[in-house]
């Protein structure tokens, strides 16, 4: 519905948390909208995860993209988070005039250790035609209403809009916006004010992942402890 943005502004206003909304997707919770369509709008959302790498001496050059989409239209088995995640895609995309650039001196990066899928090399130019295609699916009746999730996410909007002029913020399509470093306050993984590193969270529910600062497999676990929270 055209209001339905707006109705879930309204809800985060009055005191409505994140975690709510990836519960109301998952049909463990019902949000009182104004309307049963906004209702089913946020059922039918998109799950769209973003995780960006750059070149730690230079944050002019994108080395990689993590991408992964929760469709619920195609998620056959709704028995608990880890049913759902199975009918998740994820895309590990590194970026070629930049591919060279690996961090090894702040953190130690892995471009080559993708554990969920075959790498994907793409031109500057195709990353931004790859970022909008993932962005704006259409159906029949219009753009799908998309849940954008990632953790930090300022950080990876700010580089979208940067470095390949896609301004994530001001897409109609993102309905909410949900950062696992404000799911994590919430679930008690740090208290506020800080900000809880990823491997804090995963580590926190239980979940290992050696070749982290691979932006496939952030986003991926990323993903999984927004669903696990």
């Amino acid at each position: 519905p055209p209001d339905f943005k707006s109705q879930l502004d309204i809800s985060l206003s009055d005191g409505l948390v994140q975690t709510a909304i990836l519960q109301h997707w998952a049909h463990r919770i019902e949000i009182a909208f104004q309307s049963g369509a906004a209702k089913s709008a946020l059922h039918d959302a998109l799950i769209v995860g973003i995780d960006l790498e750059w070149y730690e001496h230079d944050a002019n050059y994108i080395t990689e993209i993590g991408i992964s989409v929760l469709d619920p239209r195609y998620v056959t088995r709704k028995g608990s988070a880890w049913d759902v995640l199975r009918s998740m895609t994820t895309h590990h995309v590194r970026v070629c005039e930049h591919a060279h650039m690996i961090n090894s001196d702040f953190c130690q990066g892995s471009p080559e250790d993708f554990q969920f899928g075959k790498t994907s090399f793409v031109a500057v130019d195709e990353a931004k035609n790859v970022l909008r295609e993932t962005f704006i699916q259409l159906d029949g009746r219009g753009p799908r209403p998309i849940i954008f999730v990632g953790h930090a996410v300022e950080n990876d909007v700010a580089m979208t809009k940067d470095r390949f002029g896609f301004d994530i913020a001001k897409l109609e399509t993102v309905a909410a916006t949900v950062d696992t470093q404000v799911l994590a306050a919430e679930y008690g993984v740090v208290q506020r004010p800080k900000k809880a590193k990823l491997s804090q969270v995963l580590e926190k529910l239980g979940i290992s992942e050696p070749s982290l600062h691979n932006a496939g497999n952030d986003i991926v676990c990323t993903m999984i402890a927004a669903l696990l929270m």
